[in-house]
């Protein structure tokens, strides 16, 4: 065994502890880890003495990093695009989210990953060969479903629905108050209106 020494006053008195830790990693499970901490008992210092903890995280990372690209490409087998879809919409090699999926994943790569698993329209974008139109009404389609899903939960029930023509993009919706508030509301231009309809009593 090593005799860990001082590196401030030069002792070996020295104490070790281990302590837990954990680095919360998007779309993988947290990296946790064990470091090592050392304590002399001469000057009072504490620290790493022997500079192992690094190593020691980032292979926890690299761990958690690897299973989160797994995790992120089986979701979206799991949700209809295969692997081999994914490779062909982002001009990858084949067999690249193969290796991925082995660990073989660079910072890029997750970074990659992770973006098209935020925001799966870019697939869609990139098929298009990044059309600024089909990109602007991906964008506009997310944004619906985004503003649907997070406002109503506020209200109690209702839709939204998005329509895209050539010429234009429509916005319809229709949300119910948990209590009535009077009379509808109308707001809007001459571009859009928003409809804000009080709580029927047949609504439950």
């Amino acid at each position: 065994m090593n005799t860990v020494q001082c590196p401030s006053c030069g002792s070996i008195d020295v104490t070790a502890s281990q302590e837990p830790g954990s680095l919360p990693m998007s779309y993988g499970p947290d990296a946790t880890f064990v470091e090592v901490n050392h304590t002399c008992n001469s000057c009072g210092l504490c620290a790493d003495f022997t500079g192992e903890n690094d190593a020691v995280v980032k292979a926890a990372i690299e761990k958690s990093e690897a299973a989160a690209a797994e995790s992120i490409l089986r979701w979206f087998s799991e949700n209809g695009v295969p692997a081999v879809h994914f490779e062909r919409v982002l001009r990858l090699p084949m067999r690249t989210t193969q290796r991925w999926k082995s660990g073989e994943v660079s910072a890029a790569a997750l970074a990659l990953l992770r973006l098209t698993r935020t925001y799966p329209w870019l697939l869609d974008v990139a098929d298009s060969n990044y059309d600024e139109h089909v990109a602007i009404g991906a964008l506009i389609e997310a944004a619906g479903h985004a503003f649907r899903a997070g406002l109503c939960a506020q209200f109690k029930g209702g839709s939204i629905a998005v329509t895209q023509t050539a010429t234009q993009v429509n916005i319809n919706a229709e949300l119910y108050r948990h209590e009535p508030v009077g009379p509808p509301v109308f707001t809007g231009t001459d571009r859009g209106q928003v409809y804000i309809q009080p709580l029927a009593p047949s609504f439950g």
